[in-house]
């Protein structure tokens, strides 16, 4: 089972940021000369006034989406193959992360956007700067957006709603449902920046009493997973 990446035809948050900026604001730069840099916002106010939010994790979807993020380039740089690259690296970030991993070494049920499923937390991921370096546009330093939030009030009657007005309902969120903010800087894009990536995400929630200890190792949840995928390859081929 893979996480779910929303593209641009059924998510309005897969919407990159018409108003393209051809310069690096002071920010960008600051990074670039520091390497990586993160900011995390647990939402406190939230964790005292609601009891559920000191209770750990027990279930959520982890949707991918370019959200309103911006793709920044120089005025030598090919702009379409600017957007070519941005697009692959929300693709390659949903699918090279782990924190499926992540969540199914600590037993966290995993939910999708279908027809049943009812998840009281999303964990969503967005790039909120994607930055072109050089003649030929690569992944460095990009910014990416990591929100928490709380959806059990509104995926309670999601067994009598189609995809579309769930993922309206997920575009409406407030701050207000909002659980764990993260800013993360990826430098480079690799398979191993995807990787930390994920552990950070699930570091931070650990420290903040969100999620539970590992019960299985990644290695272990990775190989059984592996396993399955072999199994209903396997089954396929026989019907």
């Amino acid at each position: 089972m893979k996480n779910t990446i929303l593209n641009k035809r059924n998510f309005n948050l897969y919407n990159t940021q018409k108003r393209l900026v051809k310069s690096i604001p002071f920010l960008m730069v600051l990074f670039f000369l520091t390497g990586c840099s993160s900011i995390t916002l647990h939402n406190i106010n939230k964790l005292d006034s609601k009891k559920e939010y000191k209770q750990i994790l027990t279930d959520v979807v982890i949707l991918t989406s370019s959200g309103n993020g911006r793709i920044q380039y120089t005025n030598y740089q090919n702009l379409n193959e600017c957007r070519k690259k941005h697009r692959e690296f929300v693709e390659m970030m949903g699918k090279k992360n782990t924190l499926q991993a992540e969540l199914l070494a600590r037993e966290i049920k995993l939910n999708y956007l279908n027809k049943t499923d009812k998840p009281k937390r999303v964990l969503l991921l967005a790039p909120l700067i994607y930055t072109c370096t050089n003649e030929f546009p690569i992944m460095f330093g990009q910014l990416v957006n990591i929100h928490l939030y709380d959806i059990e009030n509104i995926s309670k009657d999601w067994d009598k709603s189609d995809i579309r007005t769930k993922i309206n309902q997920i575009k409406m969120l407030s701050n207000d449902s909002i659980i764990y903010r993260k800013e993360y800087q990826i430098l480079g894009g690799s398979e191993e920046s995807f990787v930390d990536l994920s552990s950070d995400i699930a570091s931070d929630l650990e420290r903040l009493g969100i999620l539970p200890q590992k019960v299985k190792t990644i290695e272990q949840v990775l190989k059984e997973l592996e396993e399955k995928r072999n199994k209903a390859k396997k089954t396929a081929l026989k019907n």
